[in-house]
């Protein structure tokens, strides 16, 4: 994740939110988690794929590399994913301000309250009024926050 001086008033971290084109593997919409395929497309990572507990768990070595839909996007189709900074996730329950974050395995593409052993992904940035609502997340999809511990 890169940071940027702190330009406006006050102060804080200000995230520079990193982007990328990807080729969606199912329909997308703005603010869905997925993982990235570690297949190699032409000498690139192209593709999306469903997160899955091995990717964040660190039991079983959680290696998964992340990334947030920027837009809605076709199954199939390219589209634009934020793979670190300040992004609109879909959030499922509603976690208090500064409560770290992970991936959810499955169908469900959100960010879920990590427990012992995920990879944190994030950490909130604001409170969402109700489960499966798009929260603002200070997010890394490369490297995570660290590791969930008792």
């Amino acid at each position: 994740m890169s940071m940027i001086p702190t330009t406006g008033p006050g102060i804080g971290l200000e995230p520079q939110t990193e982007t990328a084109i990807l080729v969606a593997y199912a329909a997308l919409s703005k603010g869905d988690l997925v993982a990235i395929s570690t297949v190699v497309t032409a000498g690139r990572f192209a593709t999306t794929i469903a997160v899955n507990d091995a990717l964040v768990l660190t039991t079983d070595n959680g290696v998964g590399i992340f990334a947030v839909a920027l837009e809605d996007i076709a199954s199939g189709a390219e589209g634009r994913f934020a793979l670190s900074g300040i992004v609109g996730v879909l959030i499922q329950g509603t976690p208090a301000l500064g409560t770290a974050m992970t991936a959810q395995g499955g169908a469900d593409k959100d960010a879920i309250t990590a427990v012992v052993n995920d990879k944190i992904l994030g950490y909130m940035l604001e409170v969402v009024a109700s489960d499966g609502d798009v929260g603002s997340m200070m997010f890394d999809g490369y490297n995570g926050f660290g590791i969930k511990g008792a």
